[in-house]
This record gives C-alpha cells, structure tokens and sequence, in this order.
C-alpha cells in the first residue's frame, strides 16, 4: 500500500513537470509550481528526488522511455526488411501518441532551456545519436540490396542519408510547435517517404 503511493506520487510529479516545463518552460519550473501542479506539497520533490533538478532529470527521461516505447511497437511490427524498418521509424515519429502536444512541447522546451545542463544535455544526446545510427543502419543495408532492373545503383553515403532522415523528422517536430494548426501527420509521413524514393530508386512506402 505504502509503495503504491509512493509510485503513484511519483509518477504524478513526474507528469507534472512536464505539464509545467511545456507551459513555462525551464524559469517557470519552480519547486513551489512543480508541487502545486501535482497537487502535492513542496517538500515531497525532495522526499523522492532530492530536488527539482534531479526531478526534472527524471522527466526528460521519461519523455525518451515513452518515444523509446511508441518506436519499439512499430519496429516490432515492421518485420526485418530496411524499408519496412525505416517506415517504422517514420511511423513512429508521426503516430499520435508520439505527438501528444504536452509531451512535444516539453521536448523542446527541455532542449532550448536546459541543453547546457549535464546530465539532461548528455541523455537527450544519446537518444538523438541511438535514433540517428537506427536510420543510418538501414539505410546503409537498403543501399546494400541490388538496384532495380535498368536503375542506377545508390552513391550517397548512407550515413548522409540517415542523417538527412533525422533532420528531417526533427524538423517536422519543430514544425508541429511552431504551427500546430496546419501540421499535417499524413504529409509529414508522405514527405518522408518521398525524401527515401528519391535517394533509394528501388524504394516503395510499404502498404
């Protein structure tokens, strides 16, 4: 009973900074704001993280288990084939969950407030790197498959190509906060796609 409460309150001051991080960001983040958003008093955020840093730690990390989440059940579902995979990861970047506006938000927020800030600066790093390898290793074997009957093979350097992919799901993501209203999910995923058909001539968008 007594761990369940623990977990449960917890869990509700981790939900609670990143509502506060995503509607003030990082100056906003007071302990005082953070408490009160979780309906808690303010010395439990010492009580269980030994401080707001340490707590707002702990929410970045787990806006990266839930993104880590949402990827692993498209992959999981996409089979071996690198095309199949990178429309996982695209799928991924795009579905709904990974969208949730709040935990967006909070991203960059973290990002364009706390980046200077080890260890918040070095777990977001690692996360941008683990996905943009993901992109590179696929399409380094998509490059490896023989090129279409009559086609030209593919020059470009897989790592550019995976690179490219992350910017360009990055920068999609940027664009959802900076114009929510006219973000389209479906053109997003279409121009990604695109972006893939026009490096990898064998490349379709799996059904």
């Amino acid at each position: 009973m007594v761990r369940a409460k623990s977990d449960k309150q917890r869990r509700a001051l981790i939900e609670a900074a990143i509502r506060v991080v995503a509607r003030e960001g990082h100056p906003g983040a007071t302990v005082g704001a953070l408490a009160k958003e979780a309906g808690l008093a303010a010395g439990i955020v010492s009580f269980y993280f030994g401080g707001k840093d340490k707590l707002l730690t702990a929410s970045l990390d787990d806006l990266i288990r839930h993104y880590d989440s949402v990827l692993r059940r498209h992959l999981k579902a996409a089979g071996a084939k690198p095309e199949a995979r990178l429309a996982a990861m695209i799928d991924a970047a795009f579905d709904p969950e990974a969208l949730d506006p709040t935990r967006v938000a909070a991203w960059f927020a973290f990002w364009a407030d706390e980046m200077s800030r080890a260890p918040r600066r070095d777990s977001a790093t690692r996360k941008e790197r683990k996905y943009t390898r993901m992109a590179i290793v696929e399409c380094r074997r998509l490059a490896s498959q023989a090129a279409p009957k009559g086609g030209r093979r593919v020059a470009i350097n897989p790592a550019v190509a995976g690179t490219g992919l992350s910017s360009l799901l990055d920068g999609f993501w940027w664009g959802l906060m900076i114009d929510p209203r006219n973000f389209d999910r479906e053109q997003a995923r279409a121009a990604c796609h695109a972006y893939l058909a026009a490096i990898y001539p064998g490349y379709r968008r799996p059904a």
